[in-house]
């Protein structure tokens, strides 16, 4: 339809500092999520674009000491460099894929068991989260993100996904990932419960 185009969004919010911006213009106390803001500012446009944006919030020290142990590198899947953090030299690798609004490290805690099992352990930043680019992703872009990791860093033995990003694993799994086992936590199995959740932070009526 017209005026809800990728390009009229970015006009809308910009980038992923805007968004932030947005957030706190709505609601200056919100740390991770609007909390009954003024939704009465925002237009439809905006509202959608800000429940398919997610939060960015600086990486903490304990994060940053984390990601300074792995090897770094990038994927390219559907136009985006993703940021991908690699751990320990194993013949078999464990995929490890965070949730909506989160990023690799706060997986980390996975990561020592795993190498002490004699795993290699593969993390993303997937698009729009973490150190990847990206304003406004998708669970179903980033299931083809873990299809396109599963291609060039493939096959699995494991994969441990979180939240929606079980949601999209599951999906990328229908799509060919190359996983012999995962294990899901605290899936999101329904998006309309998301959705629900969102629109009464907002303050809004869920019709």
């Amino acid at each position: 339809a017209a005026g809800t185009g990728p390009d009229k969004e970015a006009a809308a919010l910009g980038s992923r500092a805007g968004l932030q911006a947005q957030r706190q213009r709505v609601n200056p106390s919100a740390q991770s999520h609007p909390s009954r803001p003024a939704a009465a500012d925002l237009s439809d446009e905006q509202i959608w674009a800000l429940f398919r944006t997610p939060v960015w919030l600086r990486e903490s020290q304990v994060e940053q000491q984390f990601l300074a142990t792995a090897r770094c590198g990038s994927l390219e899947s559907g136009g985006l460099a993703l940021a991908t953090y690699s751990f320990g030299q194993g013949e078999q690798t464990v995929l490890l894929v965070h949730g909506w609004g989160g990023r690799a490290a706060q997986l980390r805690d996975f990561v020592p068991p795993l190498l002490a099992r004699g795993y290699r352990v593969l993390l993303l930043d997937a698009p729009g989260h973490g150190r990847s680019p990206g304003i406004r992703p998708s669970m179903f872009q980033i299931a083809q993100t873990l299809a396109d990791v599963g291609r060039h860093a493939g096959p699995f033995a494991g994969a441990i996904a979180h939240s929606m990003g079980a949601a999209s694993t599951a999906m990328a799994i229908g799509r060919g990932l190359p996983v012999r086992r995962a294990a899901f936590i605290a899936p999101m199995c329904r998006l309309a419960d998301a959705l629900t959740r969102f629109v009464s932070r907002l303050g809004l009526c869920p019709e």
